[in-house]
């Protein structure tokens, strides 16, 4: 068998020599580098993402409420003393989350940053399974966590709310015209009398198209609780200082989550349908 010389074996030392530490920093440093690209670029694209999702949630959830008050405002008793139509002007304190019923004024914030009015009507639509005729009333509820509290924003600390809308039927034993009973489906089944139309809801505000032809706040109302327009009493519905009111705006400000990736205003302008 041959043997290698000594700068043969010289030769095959050399060949089998493996990385030197420069070259493994280097190499190292450039698989940093590009796993920290990789890891920017896949945290930038799930942000869209969740910012997209989040987009598209509240966008549904604002277009089904305001298509469910658009469709109840669509089939409105008569105003000649049947109807009982309510607008009342509402705010809530940011710090402790509680609800005012408001009829003075207040700045502009308290109406579209922190508004919680109510709206009562009575109209025909749809309550579980079938239509029927109703008084129902839009409110806003506070959203509550396991321990009691009231649900914030994380981001802004603002207390979140559920749209509610409470349908009551009317109480065929009483001689008067009231709407106090729980709604039935088809089969005879009690209803719950509230439901949530959506929740993470910041602020709900009404305004009115006012005879100067411009939406005016609930400050003061035109149509208080204790003042109901279309009920033929009180000075809003007699005399010189009878009114209409043809058209609504409502602003509902929703945020995704408690996590609040997006905040965002919808309104609608809803025109009043007697059927």
């Amino acid at each position: 068998m041959p043997r290698l010389s000594g700068k043969n074996m010289k030769n095959v030392n050399t060949n089998k020599a493996g990385f030197t530490l420069i070259e493994i920093l280097i190499v190292t440093a450039l698989m940093m580098i590009i796993i920290g690209v990789v890891t920017a670029v896949f945290t930038k694209s799930t942000g869209a993402t969740e910012i997209l999702e989040a987009s598209t949630n509240i966008f549904k959830e604002a277009r089904y409420s305001l298509d469910e008050i658009q469709t109840d405002l669509s089939s409105l008793d008569p105003f000649d003393g049947a109807q009982r139509f309510i607008m009342e002007n509402g705010y809530y304190e940011k710090s402790t989350g509680e609800i005012q019923v408001n009829e003075g004024g207040g700045e502009l914030e308290v109406h579209t940053i922190r508004g919680a009015d109510r709206m009562i009507f009575r109209t025909s639509t749809f309550v579980g399974d079938i239509k029927q005729h109703v008084e129902v009333e839009y409110f806003l509820k506070p959203m509550m966590e396991i321990d009691g509290r009231q649900k914030r924003g994380l981001r802004t600390k603002t207390p979140l709310f559920y749209l509610m809308k409470k349908a009551s039927v009317q109480d065929e034993k009483s001689d008067e015209l009231i709407f106090n009973q729980q709604p039935k489906d088809s089969k005879g089944k009690l209803l719950r009398p509230e439901e949530s139309v959506c929740e993470n809801v910041i602020s709900f505000n009404i305004e009115y198209l006012a005879s100067n032809l411009l939406f005016s706040q609930l400050a003061p109302s035109p149509c208080p609780r204790g003042d109901p327009l279309g009920d033929e009493k009180g000075k809003n519905d007699t005399g010189d200082t009878a009114i209409t009111i043809p058209q609504i705006r409502i602003t509902l400000v929703l945020t995704d989550s408690i996590q609040e990736i997006n905040i965002r205003p919808f309104d609608r302008v809803v025109t009043l349908v007697v059927e």
